[in-house]
């Protein structure tokens, strides 16, 4: 469910090419936004349980495993993304709409 409404909520978007390594490879492969986030909460939750039926080295050691090996990945990625696309939005927008919110921000 998680991924579905990360998928619809960012439909048009979700999609991206990404690197597999930067040091060791040129290779792309695909992306998306709705499963970085969602591998991230599940990751997340994971150690959170352990954390929860008070297993607090088992949860911390999950979190940094994780981390290294998967979700700190994705995470760097869908930022990259998120950032990209917000740099369209404001960026990419006409200046005359631009300076007109501009005006009504200041001028209410």
């Amino acid at each position: 469910p998680l991924r579905t409404g990360l998928a619809n909520l960012f439909a048009g978007i979700d999609e991206y090419a990404d690197v597999v390594d930067p040091l060791t490879s040129a290779e792309r492969t695909p992306g998306a936004i709705s499963n970085d986030l969602a591998d991230i909460a599940l990751a997340l939750t994971h150690g959170l349980k352990h954390f929860a039926a008070g297993r607090q080295a088992e949860a911390l050691w999950w979190w940094q495993f994780s981390y290294l090996s998967a979700w700190g990945d994705r995470a760097s990625s869908a930022l990259r993304v998120l950032q990209s696309v917000m740099s369209h939005l404001r960026l990419d927008a006409d200046e005359e709409e631009v300076a007109e919110a501009e005006f009504d921000a200041l001028h209410p």
